[in-house]
């Protein structure tokens, strides 16, 4: 046996060479190492000589793609999910004016009576085109100190205009992900979609109230301020949520008339009253009010010249809710202090009768007009018994509660009348 390292002849039991001192390999370790060396070169031979399947490559072109699509997929999704995207969203949706989409980022209540998405569209669709964004651009993003806030401000032109400004967009992160692995952002609502809550609505007494159409339910009543002095005469409905947009509240009262406001809700403006006056009239309901109170006016003080009792004329005011007794004890004592007046009324003619202020008042309408009218009284002057009688023009206010039945008005009482008219 001969040393590899040095060549020289060792003895076979020898583990060492005697000459350089390097470690012998018995024949036998040489002979099984060779015989491994061998074998794995004959695997290599039949591995390369041997093809990988079909099966086999598209397994793993397969678990390449695989890995591909989920590292895109995850980024994707981070992408599609961030704030700086779903404000994006949120924009692009109030330049196109999408209420269906707009509708998903507001925040209700319980009951959704006034802000339904179908009232929604409705008061959406109603908003001038020229309040809408023409284009925009984001400009930045910035996160709160956790980073579960975030801020994305935007330029943007309206339409009609090239005067650029500046909006936000506030975001909050939701503890629950999208989809298990995705960041859950929240547009917050107060961004340029929002509600208010607790909206007071003041009506007459007995109104019947519609809210964008919607008709307000008597559940909505709050009878802890219908009994408040300051709303003594009014009815008062506080409706739990509505849009802040602008919107048209209605009220029809009892005698038909119908009382219109628009408003756009707020937090600064949070209540509405409508009251009754002239300009809620429409042309032809102040016209025949007008006239009605001149034909009243003209029986009143004519059944008076006549010297006619309230027995004779009574047919004249009957109607419903009307109280003859009452205004039997109205009539006579107007006529007691005319027929006594210095200056003896003997004939008057109205020429204008028109509103000048009006009111609800249990149902009715309590009406001060302006009338202008042409008389002639007699009289005897001081230290003569000769009779002399004395025409003039005046004018003066005048009061009647009207009644209302199936469009025809009726005299349900009287106030302010003159019974002094001068002779000079």
């Amino acid at each position: 046996m001969y040393c590899k390292e040095c060549g020289s002849k060792c003895k076979k039991e020898d583990t060492f060479c005697g000459e350089c001192g390097s470690r012998l390999e018995k024949e036998e370790q040489i002979e099984e190492k060779k015989t491994k060396e061998e074998t794995s070169k004959e695997v290599k031979k039949e591995i390369q000589r041997k093809p990988m399947s079909k099966k086999s490559k598209i397994l793993l072109m397969g678990a390449f793609v695989l890995v591909a699509l989920l590292f895109g997929g995850y980024q994707l999704g981070n992408h599609l999910f961030s704030a700086k995207s779903v404000a994006n969203t949120y924009i692009k949706a109030l330049k196109k004016q999408d209420a269906n989409q707009l509708y998903t980022y507001m925040e209700f209540e319980e009951d959704k009576t006034f802000v339904s998405k179908k009232l929604f569209k409705e008061l959406q669709n109603q908003k001038e085109n020229s309040k809408a964004i023409e284009n925009y651009k984001i400009t930045d993003v910035t996160y709160g100190s956790g980073k579960i806030s975030a801020t994305v401000s935007f330029k943007y032109t309206m339409k009609g205009s090239s005067k650029e400004a500046t909006g936000q967009v506030y975001l909050t992160k939701q503890d629950k992900k999208k989809f298990f692995l995705f960041p859950n952002w929240k547009i917050n609502s107060s961004n340029e979609v929002s509600t208010v809550k607790q909206y007071t609505i003041r009506v007459p007494k007995k109104a019947k109230v519609t809210y964008a159409g919607v008709l307000v339910d008597h559940k909505y009543l709050d009878e802890n301020k219908n009994t408040s002095r300051w709303d003594d005469g009014y009815d008062v409905y506080v409706l739990p949520q509505v849009f802040a947009l602008e919107t048209t509240i209605k009220a029809t009262l009892e005698n038909g008339i119908e009382l219109e406001e628009k408003t756009t809700p707020s937090n600064y403006n949070n209540s509405i009253t409508l009251n009754l006056t002239k300009e809620n009239l429409s042309e032809e309901m102040s016209k025949n009010i007008n006239d009605k109170a001149k034909e009243i006016l003209a029986t009143l003080y004519n059944s008076v010249i006549d010297g006619k009792s309230f027995e004779e004329i009574k047919a004249n005011f009957e109607g419903e809710n009307v109280v003859l007794e009452e205004l039997e004890k109205k009539y006579n004592s107007f006529k007691e202090n005319l027929l006594n007046a210095s200056s003896q009324l003997t004939k008057i003619d109205f020429k204008d009768v028109s509103i000048y202020s009006l009111m609800m008042e249990d149902g009715n309408l309590k009406i001060r007009f302006t009338v202008n009218y042409d008389y002639s009284v007699k009289y005897k002057p001081y230290f003569s018994e000769e009779e002399q009688t004395h025409d003039d023009a005046s004018s003066n206010y005048m009061t009647l509660i009207l009644g209302m039945h199936e469009n025809n008005y009726y005299l349900v009482d009287f106030d302010y009348l003159p019974t002094y008219f001068s002779r000079y």
